[in-house]
């Protein structure tokens, strides 16, 4: 760092990327819920979040804040974890202090910076820290007012701050946790009884037995996506490899290299015992060029990569049939419905011509069955090779 020193500080609720202005100009990035920007010594404030949204970017939105704090040189001031959150179009901001996140940021990320401080290089900001204690009412009042969007995982409602609400009838219970952060719940198969998520920090959690639970992950990196059946437990790791636990994150093994040439991953989706994931590839703007994706048998933990289709989107349903996978975008057009199949001769997917595109389909014992709104219903056992009239009951 020389003469400089490094701010640091992390999010926790609706911001985690866009830019940073200090002291009223762009000196950085928060990237994931974190930021780490070089400064000279002096006297600062952190002053506004900025992101584009939207087309081409053309629409900007910013949170501003008053934040003061000192660099001096050759340490790294933390603003501790800024939990950020909305009500009735007011934002408000709580700094609470967080000794464990900077250290760690730097070492994974700057390992040349990091090897070069010592602990007493990690200094509090100049600003008051507010007590975890107090967020438990201030959470639950903004998830009571609706102000945060909760996704629902059976009965149970995950949001910002960390929020997990228990929903019995009308009546909505809140349990505590010891995450901030945004949480996203596992994609999770329909037969496991526990709840799974993550937050935007990367930790995994588990609601077993009405307790929140950390659980491990492989050495200690952090989760981008999760999916869990009954079997088997799949984790994308912050550095784009694959992780499978077989034991519910007490040990996890890494996926083949060959396989785990992860950039991003959009969706997993789980049908019956199978686990399909993608696009994978290190950079996302050759993957609509080259996509790519796996097929994970979550009883045998067995992969296969295949290609994979442009049309794969964040809806799309995925089914085996006869000893092919199919798998049906939802709606591409939002007026008719398509069928893919994979071809393994080609590596490529087909389409599926239907017998009758204005359909509902249901995949039953490696049988298509499509609903159709008009006209007759149809069948296929070969992956829609075929197709047999059905009569309508």
């Amino acid at each position: 760092m020389g003469e400089d020193g490094i701010v640091f500080f992390s999010t926790a609720g609706e911001w985690d990327y866009g830019s940073v202005e200090v002291s009223g100009e762009p000196r950085g990035w928060l990237r994931g819920g974190y930021a780490a920007i070089r400064l000279a010594p002096g006297q600062y404030e952190l002053t506004k979040f900025k992101r584009h949204s939207g087309y081409q970017g053309q629409y900007v939105s910013t949170l501003s804040m008053n934040i003061p704090f000192t660099i001096k040189a050759g340490q790294v001031t933390s603003l501790g974890e800024l939990a950020i959150f909305s009500q009735g179009g007011k934002r408000a901001i709580i700094a609470l202090a967080d000794e464990e996140t900077g250290p760690w940021y730097l070492e994974r990320y700057y390992p040349n910076v990091y090897g070069s401080l010592t602990e007493e290089d990690f200094q509090p900001a100049d600003i008051k820290f507010s007590p975890e204690e107090k967020l438990t009412a201030i959470r639950h009042a903004f998830a009571r007012a609706h102000s945060i969007k909760l996704q629902r995982q059976g009965n149970l409602e995950f949001g910002e701050l960390g929020i997990i609400a228990k929903k019995e009838g009308s009546t909505r219970s809140f349990v505590d946790t010891e995450t901030l952060a945004t949480l996203i719940p596992a994609v999770q198969h329909a037969s496991v009884d526990e709840h799974y998520f993550f937050d935007n920090f990367g930790r995994l959690f588990c609601y077993c037995q009405e307790e929140i639970t950390p659980i491990n992950h492989a050495d200690g990196q952090y989760v981008t996506a999760l999916a869990v059946s009954n079997h088997m437990m799949v984790a994308v790791d912050g550095n784009g490899g694959l992780n499978v636990s077989k034991d519910r994150g007490e040990s996890w093994s890494v996926v083949p290299e060959s396989l785990s040439d992860v950039y991003m991953i959009p969706h997993f989706s789980f049908d019956e015992g199978q686990l399909f994931v993608g696009p994978l590839t290190h950079d996302y703007r050759a993957a609509d060029a080259n996509p790519q994706g796996v097929i994970f048998n979550v009883n045998t933990a067995e992969f296969d990569a295949v290609g994979w289709s442009e049309y794969v989107t964040e809806k799309t349903r995925f089914y085996k049939v006869g000893g092919d996978y199919i798998f049906d975008p939802v709606n591409l057009d939002g007026q008719k419905t398509f069928l893919f199949r994979y071809e393994h001769d080609d590596d490529d997917w087909d389409e599926v011509r239907l017998p009758n595109r204005h359909c509902d389909i249901v995949v039953e014992q490696d049988v298509i069955n499509l609903d159709c709104r008009q006209g007759s219903n149809f069948t296929s056992a070969d992956a829609g090779r075929s197709w047999q009239e059905a009569l309508k009951n």
